[in-house]
């Protein structure tokens, strides 16, 4: 004969505490007529939880809004926001230096060219708030110098 395993130590059930997200109160109704109303952290009858949850109710075991959000990522961590920032950078660098008249030119944007042409890493990394190098300078300026090229072909259309 076995011996009779030892009972499973009984856990006893979480008491929630419920409570309005901004203090207004909350009235919870179950359908065979009980209510309550809820508006400071307060324990309620196991039998309104869900109905509290659904009426809005959060619970102080709940985690927050920011936990839940998680961790965020600067955009200069992220490769694609950061390449998205860097052509966006050279694109208005671009359009506030493409003028006729020199002395137009937006004071902001005066240093963002050199005088070879191609647009300035330390006016870039300055501008944006974040150090880029030449390598990312050099694939955002081909994609832009690209997008010009195709923007200055005429179209061409099959016309007899």
């Amino acid at each position: 004969m076995s011996p009779t395993p030892a009972p499973a130590a009984i856990k006893p059930k979480l008491k929630l505490k419920f409570y309005s997200p901004d203090s207004t109160p909350i009235r919870v109704n179950l359908p065979d007529g009980r209510r309550l109303v809820v508006n400071e952290p307060r324990e309620i009858p196991a039998a309104f939880n869900r109905a509290a949850m659904k009426a809005g109710c959060l619970t102080t075991d709940m985690p927050d809004a920011v936990t839940m959000a998680g961790p965020t990522t600067a955009a200069s961590d992220d490769p694609i926001t950061r390449a998205g920032l860097l052509e966006k950078a050279i694109r208005d660098a671009f359009n506030a230096n493409d003028v006729e008249d020199e002395s137009t030119i937006d004071a902001r944007f005066a240093d963002a060219f050199t005088r070879n042409g191609i647009p300035n890493v330390l006016w870039l990394s300055t501008y944006l708030g974040f150090k880029i190098d030449a390598a990312e300078r050099d694939a955002a300026w081909g994609k832009i110098q690209k997008e010009i090229e195709d923007e200055d072909e005429p179209e061409t259309t099959d016309v007899e």
